[in-house]
Order: structure tokens, then sequence, then C-alpha cells
């Protein structure tokens, strides 16, 4: 990785994009077994269903159960190849929805009519009307 000093914010993004989420040493699963990885969800799935019913005294199985699978799938999408996988994609299908929402909103506000204000009223009429709404004055 070059000097971070010298690089715009757009550059360093783009550049830890080019090597991947890991950066120089990869992404997780590609280092471990998937027997490991899923290993390390289930216990981390434990782990948070364990905090999760001490945090939920009157009603210790649902904390167990709702911590554990909030756990369970925060570890699943960084530890696992799958996760990684839905993770990625996840994120370029809402890059990709930002985007057309981005363009729409950019058609739709140049199709917006400009309104004229009446200089005898002040009222606010389209741009297609020749004659104001309220007194009827000529608009210019």
């Amino acid at each position: 990785m070059s000097d971070d000093s010298e690089l715009s914010f757009e550059e360093q993004v783009e550049e830890i994009r080019e090597k991947g989420e890991g950066g120089e040493q990869g992404n997780f699963h590609e280092k471990t077994s998937a027997q490991l990885q899923w290993g390390i969800v289930a216990g981390i799935s434990l782990l948070g269903g364990i905090l999760g019913a001490f945090s939920n005294p009157a009603e210790p199985v649902s904390g167990f159960f709702v911590i554990s699978f909030i756990f369970g799938g925060v570890a699943w999408a960084f530890a696992t190849k799958s996760g990684t996988k839905f993770r990625k994609e996840f994120v370029d299908s809402m890059e990709e929805i930002e985007q057309q929402q981005q363009e729409q909103s950019v058609s739709t506000s140049s199709n917006v009519e400009q309104n004229v204000v009446c200089s005898e009223c002040g009222w606010k009429n389209p741009n297609s009307n020749n004659y104001c709404h309220d007194c009827g004055e000529e608009l210019g």
C-alpha cells in the first residue's frame, strides 16, 4: 500500500477496493478452514446467547435466542465465505439502488415546473400561466 498521506480519500478507498477487503493479507475465510469458520460462528452465537440470557433475566430464553441470532448473523457475515459473498452482493445492490434513486431524483427535479410570482399580488403561478390565478394580472 502506498503512503496514505499522499492519496485523497477517494484514492484510498479505490486502492482498498482493488486489493480486496482484507488488504494485502486477504480475506479471513481464505486463510481458514470451513470448520474453523463455522466453529467461530457457533462460538460467537453461544456467547451472544449467554449474554442475552443474562441481560434479560425475566425472559432468559428469548434473550438467549434473540441475541444469539444477532451475534451469529454478524459472525457469519464476516467469518465465512458465504457470508462475505452475501455481504458484498448486498452492498453492491444497495449502491445500485442508491444510484438509481439519484438518477430518478435528477430527472424528476429537471421536470418540475418553475413558478412565476405575480408582481401585483405575489401569487406563485406555474410557468404555463399567462395570467395570475389569484388576481388575474398578466404575467410578464
